[in-house]
């Protein structure tokens, strides 16, 4: 990452004056985005790794020590900046358990916000790295079985579905006795006979072209009307689920990046692991790492998934 790809992350939960906030930022010299809520500040950081984020406690799905928490584990490089209207000696201790190195008191001065910023400017060369140090939360203790949610696109062919039954079977038997709720964009996933403990949830259907674009295979719908439908019907499924493990099949961000809203909400809660399951062999190395790049992949592996499983023969 170059001087000209760092920026600086701005989050408050009044719209408005982050985006003041990142327009005065962006007449220092310096790149700057506004996000209003944890959500949408890691979407953002799923994509690239902020050199510099300033933080407002109080945001509408979240208390933003979420996002501290997960700079700190995920992009440790990030100089982070908590901006409040009061933070008392409890708050400050704390957060700087958690790597804030500044602190904004509300409301500041324009000068002070960028005598922040110039004197800490970002090094060159940084790149987002996933902390390996720093141990994961722990899942909420339930009293019930451990639930586990597997995602599939399921766009063309049998073979992910398949995999995922298997998972599926296994992590339902003994000695684990897993909830597994399967997530599907095939209808035939319901044709396969599930032992109890497992169901399905059956998304609306994409069919893929010989030339790689995706359509509505079934419904009357545009194309982003029907990835709109299921991204908000999985992160509405999950949220209510609370799975204490996600394990998401092939594509890290999901057909059409569907699951990009899923992963930052999952995240930004803290409760749920999110595991990436790949097959050992994708395709040819330099097709797999120009696709990957092209999808913004490996930026997003390292800020949304703790792990990645890779599939297949040891030997």
């Amino acid at each position: 990452m170059t001087d000209s790809d760092s920026f600086v992350l701005i989050v408050d939960d009044q719209w408005q004056l982050a985006s003041n906030l990142a327009r005065f930022v962006t007449k220092l010299g310096l790149n700057a985005r506004a996000a209003s809520s944890v959500t949408a500040a890691s979407r953002l950081i799923s994509e690239q790794a902020p050199s510099v984020a300033l933080i407002d406690l109080r945001l509408p799905d979240h208390d933003g020590t979420e996002l501290c928490r997960l700079l700190r584990q995920r992009s440790p490089q990030t100089r982070v900046c908590v901006m409040s209207a009061q933070i008392n000696s409890a708050d400050h201790a704390r957060l700087s358990a958690l790597g804030v190195r500044d602190f904004l008191t509300k409301p500041f001065s324009l000068s002070s916000l960028a005598a922040l910023l110039l004197a800490n400017r970002p090094l060159p060369g940084s790149v987002l790295q996933p902390s390996h140090t720093i141990t994961p939360p722990k899942a909420a203790q339930r009293q019930d079985r451990p639930r586990i949610a597997l995602y599939s696109h399921d766009t063309m062919g049998l073979g992910h579905m398949r995999r995922n039954i298997l998972i599926a079977r296994t992590l339902a038997a003994e000695p684990l006795n897993a909830s597994v709720l399967l997530i599907s964009g095939a209808r035939e996933v319901g044709r396969f006979d599930l032992p109890p403990g497992i169901d399905c949830l059956v998304l609306p259907s994409y069919l893929k072209s010989s030339h790689g674009t995706y359509e509505s295979k079934h419904l009357d719908m545009q194309t982003r009307e029907l990835v709109n439908l299921r991204s908000d019907s999985i992160c509405a499924s999950l949220t209510a689920f609370k799975p204490d493990v996600l394990v998401v099949d092939n594509v890290p961000r999901g057909a059409l990046n569907e699951l990009d809203k899923t992963l930052a909400w999952l995240n930004a809660r803290g409760h749920t692991r999110c595991v990436l399951g790949l097959r050992d062999i994708l395709d040819a190395p330099h097709v797999s790492r120009k696709e990957w790049e092209k999808r913004r992949n490996l930026p997003t592996i390292a800020w949304q998934y703790e792990q990645v499983w890779v599939y297949g023969d040891e030997k």
